[in-house]
């Protein structure tokens, strides 16, 4: 997918969020931002301080890819952008992405494609305002399964990019 239509997608999903959190707007003009706004499904869990909410930083967040693709799929758009606004907001937090394939495929290829995704990931990181130092990004291929076997429910698991949060 060209930059050109992650940045539409990104805009897209940012509108949605922001309709989101207006429509649970209070009476007494409060911000009170709903799970359901950023999706619970997406493991980001408001935090309230005053009348402002902070979103906690999901860690060991994984988004799945299809089989031979190095697209971020549309359903996890609102989650990366949800950690793009905790990383603007804490300045000092850093990120791993890692990309990962299945077995499948020579270990040259699996190593791009594996950059690739992460490389998905780490633009619209960037795009929603994420300074390049606060991100470090590696391909493991296929070195990393999570789930062993030659299925396509093990080759689905593998075929990821995982993010986990790292102290400086």
């Amino acid at each position: 997918m060209k930059t050109t239509n992650v940045l539409k997608m990104s805009c897209l999903a940012l509108g949605l969020l922001s309709l989101a959190a207006c429509s649970s707007m209070g009476g007494n003009g409060a911000n009170n931002l709903s799970t359901t706004a950023l999706g619970s499904q997406y493991g980001v869990q408001p935090m309230g301080v005053g009348n402002n909410i902070l979103l906690a930083a999901p860690h060991n967040q994984s988004y799945y890819y299809d089989f031979n693709m190095s697209v971020l799929k549309p359903q996890y758009v609102a989650s990366v952008q949800a950690q793009a606004n905790y990383m603007v907001a804490h300045p000092s937090a850093t990120l791993l992405v890692a990309g990962n394939t299945d077995a499948r495929g020579s270990h040259e290829y699996n190593m791009a494609l594996g950059e690739r995704r992460a490389l998905s990931v780490v633009n619209l990181l960037k795009q929603s305002g994420v300074k390049s130092s606060q991100i470090r990004y590696i391909s493991y291929g296929d070195m990393r399964p999570i789930a062993l076997g030659n299925t396509e429910t093990a080759y689905a698991q593998n075929r990821r990019v995982d993010l986990t949060y790292q102290s400086k």
